[in-house]
Formats: structure tokens, sequence, C-alpha cells
């Protein structure tokens, strides 16, 4: 499982994924040229299963859309700490496989998701 981190995602988010066993980059360290929200998908699409996102100035879930092949994950964790982001990841590994949400969309709240058909 490869999971993208976009830049607005917490490094303590990729450790806490790492010692799950969950193969994680941070959006800040590939080597883009333009780190675009649209350049980072188009990665995803190619080198993730799941892309981890909370980006504050989407209106909706469609700026970054699902595809069949990768999965997008939005973090909705109010108040917005890494102590509450990766809380709420953990719950919801207890419960579901990550892999469960490739090639689908889902809303990460602190105590519970949702999938986006």
């Amino acid at each position: 499982m490869k999971v993208i981190l976009d830049e607005c995602i917490p490094q303590s988010v990729k450790r806490f994924l790492e010692k799950k066993g969950i193969d994680a980059s941070a959006a800040a360290g590939l080597s883009l040229p333009n780190r675009s929200d649209q350049m980072i998908l188009e990665y995803a699409e190619v080198g993730a299963d799941i892309l981890i996102t909370s980006d504050r100035r989407m209106k909706t879930e469609n700026r970054f859309p699902s595809s069949p092949r990768v999965g997008v994950v939005y973090v909705r964790v109010e108040p917005w700490t890494s102590k509450f982001l990766i809380s709420a990841l953990d719950e919801f590994l207890q419960k579901e496989p990550l892999k469960k949400a490739v090639g689908k969309s889902l809303i990460l709240r602190r105590h519970d998701w949702e999938f986006l058909e």
C-alpha cells in the first residue's frame, strides 16, 4: 500500500503510517517541478494507492476526485492537531483496512468516517 500525503499533512502522520507498515511519502519530498494539487493527483495516479489531504481551501471533495486506481482521504479533524489526526487515522485503521479506500473518496473525521460514492 503506497500513500501520498498532501503538503498540508504533518510529518508525524508519515511516521505513524510507516510504523503501521504503510509506505508513505510526503508530497513536499517528491521530485515534482510544480507541486500543484493537479500535479500531486497525477503523480498519485501512477505512484500511489491513496492520497491523504485536508486542503482547507476545498469547498467540495471534487478538487481531488477519486479514480478506479487511487482513493482520496479527506481529513476533516477538529481541532486540527497532529495528535487528533493520528488518533482519527488509528481509529479508522483499527476497524477498516486502508485498501478499502482505494478507488473511493473517504471523509475522515475525529470519531467517524464516510465513504463517498
